[in-house]
């Protein structure tokens, strides 16, 4: 158990602070030494004192205010057995994180990192400051960095044994050249998640108590780094010193899309693993999970990654790995794609003509957030619309609600269908004008492009029955989930109809096609359009990461919920004539997808996938009244 003190954080000065009285302040009444004096004096953010009340830290806040000292109050847990305290805050994200694994069944890496110097003139930067922040860049989106106090950091990272260790060191250490010409110490320790201990005060004790084999205590003097070019020749995941983001392998597997995407699939599962196994787990991850998850390679790889036998060398494997990462620069270097990508940003970012939610659909949206939305209220908003008001009567009264009575007035809608229903209802007929585009013949029909969001947002809706958590924004999101596709048909329509004409040569699903040809995707334009309409965040995360909920960084369950929506509409039409707006494309559920939905649907498997296809195959045929767009 922990109990709860408070600490003092020193954010610096304002412009007419008494600096000799604060001085002197920190001297007599706080009894800081010098060299602490010195470093809180440097202007990043700086731990002064711990106090064991609330009231104790907020007399010495108050005078140091008056002195002219900026400082923040921030609850910690002590652990008796650890020698550092972390913030509640702190403490919650590490749970989650550790929440997470468990989730995934996977395993997680604490790196325990602490920086000291022997000289007290010494002017290391404090990792909770600005340098603290700028340490994530060194890192991928999926290590979390916890800055514990001045000179305390924990990295927490996927992986499965110690071997991550190095790698991430290299990266602290290279972060902290950055920012000091110091010699500093560095001392180290780990532990691992669940496989060596299951709760976190032991988890952080064996983290902070460093091991023989683990522990690197040398003296860095800074010596100037060497810059060699980074070999393309894999070498053993187990000997591999750094995997850095510029090893080859790494960026070949996390970043290939398109037409290098697709040559990597089409290589079997033991030729990939040559290649895999030179890059750290996490990546390794990372690519299984955007792969289709009933395909017999995803299969092999999960368990060679689970496993990590020791691969053999096969130079003629290594020379095909090493054509991929050739072309792979090339395509990244080529100038169509750059140019095309500039387009794109400059069209998403300059231009005042882009799709935008109409000002009722923000106003039902803004109204159906407020948990204290009366029905009156709705109903006001409504009739405002006289077409909106139509529209919504005769979409309560088609054969999808299949309402004995005739509904006669919103309110009486209201009263039969629930204030919920009426909210997406009302929401969906709002914002159906931004599917109103120009067809592209034989492939985009603005009616299949609307028949395909409201249908995908109503099986949403429907999944979250058993996900009550998100059920308020299923449809929502459902509905715009596809909103970035709209952006590229209205802009960049000949090109967009390239990346459709791809799929006869590729099978590969549309965001990857996409990506060919624009350098980004329809859910990333979808993000930019969200974020500017101020969606909340569960929205935008699931707009833009429908297709790869994994790399959400949250609201992970809502974007998978999303991707199943998105799947199973075309999975229920696909014995039927497919919409034009398809165009044949493949549609994949990933095992990225898989992972998540195991944990949110109970007995997930084929059988049960196939029962939900057919359930979207109900809602469709009962929804075949709003197929049109509503005029």
């Amino acid at each position: 158990m922990s109990e709860i003190n408070y600490r003092l954080i020193f954010n610096g000065t304002v412009s007419d602070a008494k600096i000799k009285k604060l001085l002197v302040f920190f001297q007599k009444d706080l009894g800081l030494s010098n060299d602490k004096i010195q470093k809180l004096m440097l202007g990043s953010s700086r731990v002064i004192q711990n106090f064991s009340t609330i009231q104790s830290a907020e007399l010495t806040q108050a005078e140091l205010s008056k002195l002219g000292g900026e400082t923040v109050i921030e609850p910690v847990c002590i652990y008796s057995s650890i020698p550092f305290c972390i913030s509640q805050k702190q403490e919650k994200l590490i749970r989650k994180e550790l929440s997470k694994i468990l989730r995934c069944r996977s395993s997680l890496l604490m790196l325990y990192l602490q920086i000291d110097t022997s000289n007290p003139q010494s002017r290391i930067p404090s990792v909770m400051g600005n340098f603290g922040e700028e340490i994530g860049d060194y890192f991928r989106e999926s290590d979390t960095i916890i800055p514990i106090d001045d000179t305390r950091i924990l990295i927490l990272a996927f992986a499965t044994d110690r071997v991550g260790i190095v790698p991430l060191q290299n990266k602290f250490e290279r972060a902290l050249k950055k920012q000091s010409s110091e010699a500093y110490i560095m001392n180290s320790g780990y532990a691992l998640f669940p496989d060596e201990t299951q709760t976190l005060e032991k988890l952080l004790q064996l983290a902070a108590n460093p091991r023989e084999e683990s522990i690197r205590d040398k003296v860095h003097d800074h010596p100037e780094d060497t810059q060699q070019k980074p070999s393309i020749e894999p070498a053993p995941a187990a000997e591999t010193a750094d995997h850095t983001d510029t090893t080859p392998f790494t960026i070949c597997f996390r970043e290939a899309r398109g037409r290098i995407f697709k040559r990597l699939l089409n290589m079997d599962p033991q030729t990939l693993w040559v290649g895999l196994s030179a890059v750290p787990q996490a990546d390794q991850n990372e690519f299984m999970f955007r792969l289709p998850f009933d395909a017999p390679t995803t299969t092999i790889l999960q368990d060679l990654i689970n496993f990590q036998p020791k691969r053999e060398s096969d130079k003629f494997i290594e020379n095909h790995f090493k054509a991929v990462i050739i072309q792979m620069e090339m395509e990244k270097e080529s100038r169509e794609r750059r140019e095309m990508l500039e387009a794109v940003n400059y069209k998403l970012h300059r231009s005042d003509d882009l799709p935008t939610l109409p000002s009722i659909a923000t106003d039902i949206f803004r109204i159906a957030s407020n948990p204290s939305t009366s029905g009156n209220e709705l109903t006001h908003i409504i009739m405002r619309d006289p077409a909106l008001t139509s529209k919504l009567l005769k979409t309560v009264n088609s054969a999808f609600f299949g309402n004995p009575q005739k509904i006669s007035s919103i309110d009486q809608a209201i009263i039969l269908l629930g204030l919920d229903d009426i909210v997406d209802i009302a929401f969906g007929l709002a914002a159906a004008k931004i599917f109103d585009v120009k067809p592209l013949k034989g492939f985009v029909d603005p009616n299949h492009l609307w028949h395909h969001a409201i249908c995908t947002a109503l099986i949403a809706q429907n999944l979250c029955r058993d996900v009550p958590e998100y059920a308020d924004l299923a449809f929502t999101a459902g509905l715009l989930h596809d909103v970035g596709k709209i952006f590229l048909i209205e802009k960049f329509a000949d090109m967009y109809l390239k990346a459709f004409s791809n799929n006869a040569n590729y099978n590969l699903p549309l965001f990857e096609l996409e990506e060919d040809i624009f350098g980004t995707n329809h859910a990333i334009i979808g993000k930019e359009l969200s974020s500017r309409w101020n969606l909340p965040d569960p929205l935008v995360n699931a707009i833009t990461y429908h297709h790869q909920p994994f790399s959400a960084p949250s609201h992970t369950d809502l974007a998978a919920i999303i991707g199943l929506a998105d799947y199973l509409y075309y999975k229920a039409l696909e014995p039927k004539s497919p919409p034009a707006e398809d165009g044949g494309l493949t549609h994949w559920l990933t095992a990225g997808h898989w992972v998540f939905l195991n944990r949110l649907f109970k007995d997930m498997n084929q059988d049960r996938l196939n029962e939900m296809i057919q359930t979207a195959d109900n809602i469709i045929e009962k929804n075949q009244d709003n197929i049109m767009l509503p005029q």
